[in-house]
């Protein structure tokens, strides 16, 4: 069977998605999640080549050992395996998506010196709007998929069809995979922004791009599961 490569895109439900990985493939799932995605910082600049000059040192042992590989990363960074791959990603309505992230990243302050748009974030104490203008958020997906486009992608899963998603999973790669708890309502974050500031004009022409990708993926969603029912 060919490789699973799986883009954990942030606040897709990607960590029930993980969780539910890791019961159904157990030590054969590698986990990545040490790119620092969407970090401008140059240390994780650098991390990032590093790290993908390591998969085409390791290709022949990381296809011996695993099955899966999961986590933040462009889904491009595993094409050094020189292997017919099945691309895999879930994603969410943008604008959800990105509210989602930032209560994510307002309540863990912490996490600073993980992500240079963070640090921005922060620093400028910045509200939702200007938020969803940063050039990381406008172009989120694309950042993901890296060079793969949404047509290539095997499995596609959706935050808002969730268990729907699980089973077309099953249905093409043979697996069934657990709902796990930790799958969060899709409205997290709602309360704590303004309906104002989710439906400005402002923010839907800054989630243009993603929302663009979204509707391809949907598209490829319903695709797929006319074909693999």
């Amino acid at each position: 069977m060919k490789m699973i490569i799986s883009s954990h895109i942030p606040k897709t439900a990607g960590m029930s998605f993980s969780k539910a990985l890791q019961d159904a493939y157990r030590g054969r799932l590698l986990l990545d999640y040490e790119d620092y995605t969407t970090s401008l910082f140059l240390r994780h600049k650098i991390v990032r080549v590093k790290n993908r000059w390591e998969v085409f040192l390791r290709r022949e042992e990381i296809y011996r050992k695993y099955d899966v590989i999961h986590g933040h990363f462009a889904l491009n960074k595993y094409n050094l395996l020189f292997k017919e791959l099945n691309y895999c990603a879930f994603f969410r309505e943008p604008i959800a998506r990105c509210v989602s992230q930032y209560i994510f990243w307002k309540k863990h302050p912490e996490l600073i010196n993980d992500n240079s748009q963070l640090k921005k974030m922060i620093e400028s104490n910045m509200d939702f709007e200007s938020f969803s203008q940063q050039k990381d958020q406008r172009v989120f997906y694309r950042i993901f998929l890296g060079s793969v486009p949404v047509d290539k992608l095997s499995f596609i899963g959706l935050t808002e069809a969730y268990e729907d998603s699980l089973r077309l999973f099953k249905n093409i790669f043979g697996k069934e995979l657990m709902v796990c708890n930790e799958n969060r309502s899709i409205s997290d974050g709602y309360l704590e922004v303004s309906k104002d500031e989710i439906n400005s004009r402002v923010v839907k022409e800054a989630q243009k791009d993603n929302d663009f990708i979204y509707d391809q993926a949907r598209r490829r969603f319903e695709y797929l599961l006319k074909i693999h029912s």
